[in-house]
């Protein structure tokens, strides 16, 4: 794993928030945006995502085979897909 995901005083506290986030059905109903959820096919937080996509109108759920958290950033397939994501929006 390359040094720029180890940085050791941010990761506790990126985890701490995020276990403290809360997000409301209704605030889901009320986005607008375009919304593109890529998660690895391995990835803990996947069913999460595949909760999570179809409460906001519009979400996009993409998963990219064999990859965990980390590695869905690096597979080709993702850029891909982001570049399509953006392109339709």
């Amino acid at each position: 794993m390359t040094a720029y995901f180890n940085d050791d005083a941010a990761l506790p506290v990126v985890v701490q928030n995020m276990l403290e986030l809360t997000v409301r059905e209704e605030e889901l109903k009320k986005l607008t945006m375009p919304l593109c959820i890529i998660v690895g096919s391995e990835d803990p937080l996947r069913p999460s995502a595949e909760t999570l996509a179809p409460r906001v109108v519009g979400a996009q759920l993409i998963i990219i085979p064999d990859a965990d958290h980390i590695q869905t950033v690096r597979r080709p397939g993702t850029g891909e897909a982001i570049r399509k994501f953006l392109l339709a929006s």
